[in-house]
């Protein structure tokens, strides 16, 4: 028997409610969704399952129901075979379309690709994106139109790199991912071993938000979140080449974004197409220094 690295949470929920149950549990640490018709499967690593996460995630459950936004939620939490919930959700999975040309498919799913596709071929394990979230398919969407006449590319917190290889595989030349966390930084460097791309990009182990490289990049992309992005984007712009392309993501659509859209202007970055899905949104800029 495989060993266990897994908690396995399901929760007697109705459909409607998946979405914004998804939305929270995501930040409390948990992965790899699995919806059912009357309740929701979802995974979390033992070490990120603490006391604190539990009494938020109880928190969470009993403030929707007290204030009327769900009927009364019944949830079990129990140790979960890592081998099992990962063939469970590649299942569950299947392949996932994002923009025009690009499809995630997890390793076990059957999936035969049109002429014109591009093939992602993601592991679905702990680290973000492998194309189940609106964030990752909204970003690789926005990068599309502009990777093939990327010189180099720059995915900060790269999690698993999904960003990097579309962008790559798309076209780009050369590229660059960063993530602070030792599992993401394994999976980046195995997923471009596996898409025979790790002679054209390089995976760092540190912070992506306060980096010092040599490199200009004219395609810059980050799926992070709404304050890391504030805290990155000046040093980001240090970064860019002239009329270099950005797109951010991870941005929950009803947080204020009054700062972001005037610390961009300030950094001369001019939006040119915003998308909302899922309550997430993601934009895309491009550079115009005074």
């Amino acid at each position: 028997m495989s060993e266990t690295h897994y908690y396995e949470l399901e929760i007697d929920c109705p459909q409607f409610s998946h979405e914004l149950l998804t939305s929270v549990l995501q930040d409390i640490g948990f992965s790899g969704f699995i919806p059912k018709n009357d309740h929701l499967l979802t995974y979390i690593h033992q070490l990120k399952w603490t006391p604190t996460q539990a009494d938020r995630l109880s928190a969470f459950l009993s403030t929707l129901t007290e204030t009327g936004v769900l009927p009364e939620l019944h949830w079990r939490i129990h140790a979960a075979d890592g081998t099992d919930w990962v063939n469970r959700w590649r299942r569950a999975l299947g392949a996932v379309h994002a923009g025009e040309h690009f499809v995630i498919v997890p390793p076990g799913v059957d999936y035969t690709p049109q002429p014109e596709e591009i093939t992602l071929n993601i592991e679905p394990r702990m680290a973000f994106g492998t194309g189940d979230h609106a964030t990752t398919r909204m970003a690789l969407a926005l990068l599309e139109p502009h990777a093939e006449s990327a010189e180099r590319v720059l995915d900060l917190g790269c999690g698993n790199g999904v960003l990097l290889l579309g962008a790559l595989l798309k076209g780009a030349k050369q590229g660059i991912g960063i993530d602070n966390e030792e599992e993401s930084f394994q999976e980046s460097r195995e997923n471009l071993e596996s898409h025979g791309l790790q002679e054209r990009a390089e995976i760092i182990h540190g912070d992506a938000l306060h980096f010092s490289l040599d490199s200009i990049f004219d395609l810059i992309v980050a799926n992070i979140l709404y304050l890391p992005i504030l805290e990155g984007l000046p040093n980001w712009t240090v970064h860019a080449s002239e009329n270099s392309c950005l797109i951010l993501t991870g941005i929950e659509a009803n947080e204020g974004r009054s700062r972001l859209d005037e610390l961009t202007r300030e950094l001369g970055w001019k939006v040119e197409r915003e998308m909302i899905e899922q309550e997430w949104f993601a934009a895309r800029y491009f550079l115009r220094r005074p």
